[in-house]
């Protein structure tokens, strides 16, 4: 499934991310640490909206309306069977 793929893509940017930050708090000072520390706090922000309110959304939506109008979502054919 599409979304699968996608939050395993998120969870690795993310996961690279929160790695390089981790040095950057232990060995900087001043304002790099508290962007550290502000990178770190928006990454988990991140990862917290994408498990629990993008995926579920986008599973509904998928279910219900995107096979209703598949051209408004850019899906070419037609149909829930295509």
């Amino acid at each position: 499934m599409g979304t699968r793929h996608a939050i395993l893509t998120s969870l690795d940017a993310d996961a690279v991310t929160f790695a390089s930050a981790i040095p950057l708090f232990i060995f900087a000072i001043g304002p790099v640490k508290g962007f550290a520390l502000t990178l770190m706090i928006g990454i988990i922000c991140d990862l917290t909206v994408a498990m629990l309110f993008t995926r579920p959304a986008v599973m509904l939506l998928s279910e219900s309306v995107v096979p209703k109008i598949p051209a408004f979502f850019g899906v070419k054919g037609g149909g829930a069977g295509a």
